[in-house]
């Protein structure tokens, strides 16, 4: 005894199923390319709006990141020339520590990405399962 399978995935069934639907309905076939081509359009500008999000996040999240080191940068400025040169050093040192560190995070990151790895710095549950 021999089988055989066939498997078709995606929103068009497969060309035997359309002319069973045909039989059917004579516009059904059509009805179903139109509703494929509908959610395949709605999928794209799903993805494009989520990239355009992520633009925009990164964007602001860079915008704010310059601000605050402007501004740290400025007090320690403030700070060294009114003669408070210890508070300078450590609010500069500071801000220097946390903008280094926050580059290699997000390098970090990213590299753990590509490799298709968590790295468990962003996510306070990495080992539990939703």
């Amino acid at each position: 005894m021999m089988a055989a399978q066939k498997t078709v995935t995606g929103p068009i069934p497969a060309s035997e199923e359309m002319s069973g639907y045909r039989e059917v309905r004579e516009d059904l076939p059509d009805r179903i390319m139109s509703m494929a081509e509908k959610n395949s359009e709605a999928e794209r500008k799903m993805r494009l709006r989520a990239q355009v999000f992520q633009f925009c996040d990164a964007l602001v999240q860079r915008i704010f990141a310059l601000s605050a080191f402007s501004i740290a940068m400025y007090c320690t400025y403030l700070l060294a020339i009114s003669g408070h040169d210890n508070a300078a050093i450590a609010v500069g040192s500071s801000t220097a520590i946390m903008v280094v560190g926050s580059f290699l995070y997000r390098e970090i990151k990213v590299k753990a990405t590509r490799e298709g790895k968590s790295t468990g710095l962003s996510n306070p549950h990495h080992g539990d399962q939703a």
